[in-house]
């Protein structure tokens, strides 16, 4: 395989001549088969290459920890492209079987009740990524309580509200308002189970936050629309960047309603979407708007790289994977910033509210928009009603000018 990557013989002879040269070529095979371009094949052989250099002053037995791998990468020498280099040597290490283990982490305070309480709070109907987060907020609340000796049984108001004063200082009023709808959660349930002394999940005060106070606007319909043009290229990345604007502009769908849509999810004989809510879990059918099935059938077959995950969006780097949600993030703000004149702040959350605008100033009903952004409970639309400050104008004055 050497012969086939590598051009120069000298070269292609010093890769068959260094270490573990069947193992890398075994390693750099399967790389091939995934779908790796040449020139990716290519720079791995010359990290491998390097790598093996360096292992060799190693004992041939020994397992790497993280302290060794920055010995390692430290001998590389360009300090730019040593994070990429120390990334290769742990997929290579541990390809070998030769990466150490870390100890397991010794079990944490109240892991097992703090268990019992997400389990009851799954079993309340709770959407999973809730839980999470309240098993999140809950385990700050306990490492505090562990920094300053204290426990549960011997809970007061004053360690409460020392750690309120604590975060606090840090934290915005809507991350304080979200760690108080935890914690007396939690409380309620530590004095349900004779955890913690009675009626402290009262002593928790949360800041007011107004309706709506923060909700921000997004870009406008102009605004989504050319950057949708701009992203009209041939260049793969845009591509796959256009499907997936389109996806969360033209549906409002959630970042992990994107992330999630898988190959089997599109239906190209009834031009239907299939989407499976975030939050509630419930599937919803979409009809296959004409723009939006365009790019994604482009993407499928002239960019989406071929991987046994069904997952629609993939990572265009080995190993391939789905998107994070970091990743999705980052894809929507960078379009935005660079390709808006001027350059527009956006997340898929703020295309979400693009959609639900669009909706509104098209004269589509509160409940129509409810039920095309999935919401369980039709007044949360009305959030939507504070952005949509032309049809507010109209109310104003029409229906308020007599008063004057």
């Amino acid at each position: 395989m050497f012969e086939s990557i590598l051009t120069d013989p000298d070269t292609v002879r010093r890769h068959q001549e260094a270490p573990l040269a069947t193992e890398r070529l075994v390693f750099l095979q399967e790389f091939a088969d995934r779908g790796a371009a040449p020139k990716t094949v290519r720079n791995k052989a010359r990290h491998l290459l390097w790598l093996v250099a360096q292992l060799d002053r190693w004992p041939a037995d020994h397992r790497f920890t993280d302290v060794d791998l920055d010995v390692v990468s430290s001998a590389w020498e360009s300090p730019k492209s040593r994070p990429r280099v120390r990334s290769e040597a742990i997929r290579w290490l541990d390809w070998l079987g030769r990466l150490s283990t870390p100890p397991a982490l010794p079990p944490a305070p109240y892991d097992d009740e703090l268990d019992d309480f997400i389990a009851t709070q799954r079993q309340a109907g709770l959407a999973e990524a809730t839980c999470e987060n309240r098993r999140k907020q809950v385990r700050r609340f306990l490492s505090f309580l562990s920094s300053q000796s204290w426990t549960l049984a011997d809970l007061a108001s004053p360690q409460i509200d020392a750690y309120f004063e604590d975060v606090g200082q840090r934290w915005s009023r809507g991350s304080v308002k979200q760690a108080a709808t935890s914690l007396r959660a939690w409380l309620r349930h530590c004095e349900l189970r004779k955890w913690s002394p009675p009626r402290l999940a009262a002593v928790v005060l949360s800041p007011r936050i107004y309706r709506f106070e923060g909700l921000p606007l997004g870009p406008t319909w102009e605004e989504v629309s050319a950057v949708v043009g701009a992203l009209h290229s041939d260049e793969p990345l845009k591509i796959r960047d256009r499907a997936i604007v389109l996806l969360l502009a033209v549906y409002g769908l959630r970042s992990g309603e994107v992330r999630r849509i898988s190959l089997d999810d599109i239906d190209w004989e009834r031009e239907r979407l299939r989407v499976v809510r975030s939050k509630s879990g419930r599937v919803d059918l979409f009809p296959l708007e004409s723009s939006v099935a365009g790019a994604i059938a482009r993407y499928v077959h002239e960019v989406r790289p071929s991987a046994p995950d069904r997952t629609l969006f993939l990572t265009q780097q080995l190993p391939r994977k789905s998107l994070s949600w970091r990743r999705l993030y980052d894809i929507v703000q960078q379009r935005f910033s660079t390709l808006c004149s001027p350059p527009a702040k956006c997340c898929p959350r703020l295309l979400r509210h693009a959609c639900a605008r669009r909706l509104l100033e098209t004269g589509t009903s509160m409940k129509q928009i409810g039920d095309h952004l999935g919401h369980r409970d039709h007044s949360t639309t009305g959030i939507y009603a504070k952005v949509d400050l032309k049809s507010l104008r109209l109310v104003a004055i029409e229906d308020l000018g007599g008063l004057a």
